[in-house]
């Protein structure tokens, strides 16, 4: 057994009931739950390197099972979404053992992450590589004035084939009524969406919430920079209220704060 896998069952075991990993196997890699007494039976080259939405998994896992023990190895943007989430109810860190997984250098510049490490973890695997300063792509963008601003992101949007891919990826996107697909605000049938409305629903949707994980982007078949989008909005969340989704377990979004009366009034 890999080292990983070694250190995993060592630190799951007595905790868990199986673990959640994503293995390969003849070439194709697809997401597994491993009883923990099998962990033996998976061979170092079967653990995949591949990016995928484990947490939306953990999500229904943890709604079907909610008594399962499940160990999870996470990289530092799914430790972020599992503690925004924790937030709003829809996760149960208490039944979960996470083991954290340093992105590689290759990772952090693909994403061109600032937070690639899951840092607040007592065991992570893997060698801690600094993230980086500045999303290349949001600097470009930012550099234009409003018009061409304006006029960029039309073009972007204008690419949308409303796959809905970009949602039905997002670790954050758990409602059970979604308003993009509601008739009042989004015209059914329409490709691309009427702009903007489709892409400014999802993007209010996503501030205070999105942890930058990019599989939005990942995703998106038209090739839309969804990520520096939403990272966008999280500047303004970050310089406006001081609020980084995922960062603190216990600092929650200023938007659950404004929406409780009395919180409200100590602000008047």
């Amino acid at each position: 057994m890999s080292d990983i896998l070694q250190k995993l069952k060592e630190i799951a075991d007595g905790k868990v009931d199986a673990f959640l990993l994503v293995v390969q196997e003849d070439g194709v890699s697809l997401p597994q739950l491993i009883p923990i007494d099998e962990m033996d039976q998976i061979d170092h080259k079967e653990l995949s390197d591949l990016r995928y939405p484990l947490v939306k998994i953990v999500e229904e896992i943890q709604e079907r099972f909610p008594n399962a023990r499940i160990g999870l190895l996470v990289r530092g943007c799914e430790y972020r979404a599992l503690i925004e989430l924790s937030k709003y109810s829809q996760i149960n860190l208490d039944k979960l053992v996470l083991v954290g997984r340093a992105c590689e250098r290759n990772t952090v510049e693909k994403c061109a992450c600032l937070y690639p490490y899951p840092y607040g973890l007592e065991n992570v695997v893997g060698e801690e590589n600094p993230g980086i300063e500045a999303d290349p792509k949001l600097v470009e963008i930012e550099g234009l004035d409003v018009s061409e601003k304006l006029r960029y992101w039309a073009s972007q949007f204008e690419k949308c084939i409303k796959c809905y891919g970009c949602r039905n990826i997002c670790p954050l996107c758990y409602c059970k009524e979604c308003s993009l697909e509601n008739p009042g605000l989004v015209v059914p049938g329409e490709v691309p969406p009427t702009l903007p409305a489709f892409h400014f629903l999802r993007a209010l949707d996503m501030a205070g919430r999105c942890v930058e994980c990019g599989l939005c982007e990942e995703v998106c078949p038209a090739g839309i920079p969804l990520r520096s989008l939403y990272r966008a909005l999280n500047k303004i969340m970050e310089d406006q209220f001081g609020y980084k989704p995922g960062h603190n377990l216990d600092e929650r979004s200023p938007f659950i704060f404004l929406g409780e009366t009395s919180d409200v009034e100590h602000l008047i």
